[in-house]
């Protein structure tokens, strides 16, 4: 046996299996990393110019998501607890509050996409 052979023992001692080196199994370029693409400046600007991108989706989604709850929410609940309430005591701020929220999704949207191109 090889020095770097694995040999795989139980616990009382005995041999169930042994693993040759890797270097004497491999083919000649088998395992070796994919060579990068020939136009790999460009296209590893494009990959990364396309995850930024779907992170800003992502982030403009869950903002707009969040505008929409507390606009529901502020229409919502006050109507359900006492309506003449609603009339009485409105609240304005819940009101700013969802549409800045949109507002901060659209502007995420609009500045921060990266061309991929």
């Amino acid at each position: 046996m090889h020095e770097s052979t694995l040999r795989l023992v139980t616990k009382d001692g005995g041999l169930v299996s042994t693993i040759p080196p890797a270097s004497s199994e491999l083919k000649e370029g088998a395992g070796e990393p994919p060579q990068n693409p020939p136009s790999g400046d460009s296209s590893e600007r494009k990959l990364a110019a396309k995850g930024h991108n779907e992170g800003v989706k992502l982030f403009a989604s869950g903002v707009n998501t969040l505008a929409a709850a507390v606009l529901t929410t502020a229409i919502v609940v006050p109507l359900i607890k006492d309506p003449m309430m609603f009339v009485i005591e409105y609240h304005p701020i819940w009101y700013i509050v969802g549409i800045g929220l949109h507002i901060a999704g659209q502007v995420a949207l609009r500045f921060g996409l990266r061309s991929e191109e």
